[in-house]
């Protein structure tokens, strides 16, 4: 006996439902309640900004349900979850944190202490440093799933498609792979971030100890520039213990799929496929 099922094109976008039409509108006016209760631009930027990372946690969800291999199921959705994060809140505060530079540079008032807009810059820095301190942990909880694992994790919007039409294994285009992994990005941000935060915390937590001047200046020097070169080591490290070169790499399920039935990309495709008992 056989199972036919119909599966949309991986290349077209999907129809939205009604909930996923009112997320952005829902969104936007939680964005404008948040500026109307704490005048903060930047949290409400943030909330507005949830929606690009909407997709990333429910796949996350979907994966940390649906994938039958338990530590590739925590590995992959903590990664989704950090790139739901990483889109949600990244664009905005970079925005956000240009304009606030810009102001402070060249605006004469920027200097003082009750101006709105250096109460607006001094928010803006404390969301941007909790919403990096919350980047970096995800990152590093989702990098540590994945060396636990000892499995290579694969990161691309086109898996939201298979999280829509519940299709297990995952769908994906012939070419997906020559699109790039969209981990890697996130993991360099992650530690493009501890360069900036790591050394400023450390230097300023070394002069609040008592210690000789020497060994002060030694101490901040080996920080200044010893922490970004032990994180480029640290990446070439990480770059082959945790990025897949293909989805196929990260599902290999999917290419056994590809062996049994022929198709061009997994067993849901555009027409009827005979699922063997």
């Amino acid at each position: 006996m056989s199972q036919t099922f119909e599966i949309h094109d991986p290349a077209e976008p999907l129809p939205q439902s009604a909930a996923e039409r009112l997320i952005w509108p829902l969104l936007l006016m939680a964005a404008w309640l948040a500026f109307e209760l704490t005048s903060n631009a930047t949290l409400s930027l943030v909330l507005a900004c949830v929606n690009f990372g909407v997709e990333d946690l429910r796949t996350a969800w979907w994966l940390w349900q649906t994938d039958p291999r338990r530590p590739r199921a925590r590995a992959c959705a903590a990664f989704y979850v950090a790139s739901g994060v990483w889109k949600t809140a990244m664009v905005p505060l970079l925005v956000a944190g240009t304009i606030a530079i810009v102001w402070a540079l060249y605006s004469p008032k920027a200097m003082q202490p009750q101006h709105p807009g250096t109460v607006q810059l001094q928010k803006a820095l404390f969301i941007g440093t909790c919403a990096a301190a919350l980047l970096v942990f995800l990152v590093s909880v989702a990098v540590t799933c994945s060396l636990v694992a000892r499995w290579r994790v694969w990161v691309h919007p086109n898996l939201h498609v298979s999280r829509r039409l519940e299709c297990w294994p995952p769908v994906f285009l012939p070419t997906d792979h020559l699109t790039g992994n969209q981990a890697k990005p996130i993991v360099m941000t992650a530690l493009f971030t501890l360069i900036l935060i790591g050394p400023t915390v450390l230097v300023s937590v070394f002069s609040h100890l008592e210690m000789p001047p020497p060994v002060r200046t030694l101490l901040n020097l080996s920080v200044v520039f010893g922490f970004p070169m032990f994180m480029v080591v640290a990446l070439a490290v990480l770059r082959t213990k945790l990025f897949a070169h293909s989805p196929w790499e990260c599902w290999p399920e999917c290419i056994s799929q590809l062996e049994i039935e022929g198709t061009p990309s997994s067993d849901c495709t555009d027409s009827e496929v005979t699922e063997p008992e």
